[in-house]
């Protein structure tokens, strides 16, 4: 399947949906990927990321024609998975009963998606992760909580798209937490916003989830759909 230069995929994967597939799933996984699975000690928690990974590897083979079994990963110096042979770039989120796929030609991106719940220390994770500006909104908002997870996962899917975890500061950026919106990204350090792209992403009821990715000179063509078994 041809992903042009500018657009994202963007599949969602749907976990209850999927589990009575889940042979198929734990099929394509290597070793090591069965081992890691075997070891979250509920059968929930075994069964998501069994769903997760096995689609990750059939997505990415239907994609590159390829035996899923076959695709080999290695990951940066701050351990963001990468494929290792193939410039094609993948980020994969989950949470709850959903998985979050994200595939484009760009160097990096990233996608985050989110579970909205109650968080009784809100307040204080806001003050202690996010930027003055985001602060302020998320906690003069009516929803706080929706709020919240808005910039919660634009947050995370910028952090993922640099590939460089938590040694890139959740205060050193500032996001909007506007329900829509083109661009999400105000302010870095760096200064510069205007070399990135963060948005929002549809997600189902109860989610929140978002994508990252450098700016390209041509618009950037965003496809979202789920993932049924098959792309066709």
């Amino acid at each position: 399947m041809l992903l042009n230069p500018n657009t994202i995929d963007i599949w969602l994967i749907d976990l209850t949906r999927l589990r009575p597939q889940r042979s198929r799933f734990w099929a394509v996984l290597n070793p090591e990927e069965q081992a890691r699975a075997l070891r979250f000690h509920f059968e929930r928690d075994q069964t998501r990321y069994t769903i997760c990974r096995g689609a990750m590897r059939l997505v990415l083979a239907e994609y590159l024609d390829r035996d899923p079994t076959k695709l080999v990963f290695s990951q940066n110096s701050y351990g963001k998975p990468l494929l290792a042979d193939v410039e094609l770039s993948f980020n994969l989120s989950h949470a709850g009963n959903y998985g979050l796929l994200g595939l484009s030609q760009f160097n990096t991106i990233g996608v985050d998606i989110e579970q909205e719940r109650q968080l009784d220390d809100l307040a204080s994770i806001a003050q202690h992760y996010f930027a003055p500006s985001e602060r302020q909104a998320v906690l003069n908002t009516a929803d706080q909580t929706a709020a919240f997870f808005r910039c919660w996962t634009r947050k995370e899917a910028y952090i993922k798209a640099h590939g460089m975890g938590l040694s890139l500061p959740l205060s050193s950026f500032a996001v909007s937490i506007a329900p829509q919106i083109d661009q999400a990204l105000e302010w870095n350090r760096e200064n510069t916003v205007d070399q990135w792209h963060v948005q929002p992403l549809a997600a189902p009821a109860g989610y929140a989830a978002a994508l990252a990715c450098p700016r390209s000179a041509s618009p950037i063509l965003v496809q979202q759909r789920e993932w049924l078994g098959n792309l066709f």
